[in-house]
């Protein structure tokens, strides 16, 4: 579920457009927003109002802000990546627990190395 959750956030980042003159952000289409929220499990009504007008306290009261297509991309796109870093770390830890035996006098861990250009 979490790995189609990014991959259809991936495809929400594109689904914003600018409305009125001050570039609002809204949505398109909300095909990928309902199937993110699904996978979610959040009402999706709620996850597009506050990508698009989050709400900031301003000393006692709370206003409505719009956001920028741009930065409201941003914002989805930030969430997919913090869902990713997060699936991966335990995916890695399971396997450190799985591997590493106590009662073994040699400790056998899962490394991860990333050289960036490797793939060139």
């Amino acid at each position: 579920k979490n790995t189609a959750c990014m991959m259809h956030m991936g495809n929400m980042t594109k689904d914003f457009v600018p409305v009125g003159k001050e570039d609002q952000a809204e949505i398109k289409d909300d095909t990928n927003c309902l199937k993110v929220a699904e996978l979610a499990g959040i009402d999706p009504e709620w996850m597009i109002t506050y990508f698009c007008k989050p709400k900031l306290k301003v000393g006692t009261e709370w206003v409505s802000k719009g956001n920028t297509c741009s930065y409201a991309a941003s914002s989805v796109a930030g969430i997919a990546r913090a869902v990713y870093e997060r699936t991966f770390r335990i995916v890695v830890e399971k396997c450190n627990t799985t591997l590493c035996d106590p009662t073994m006098k040699k400790v056998t861990y899962i490394g991860v190395l990333d050289i960036a250009g490797f793939e060139i």
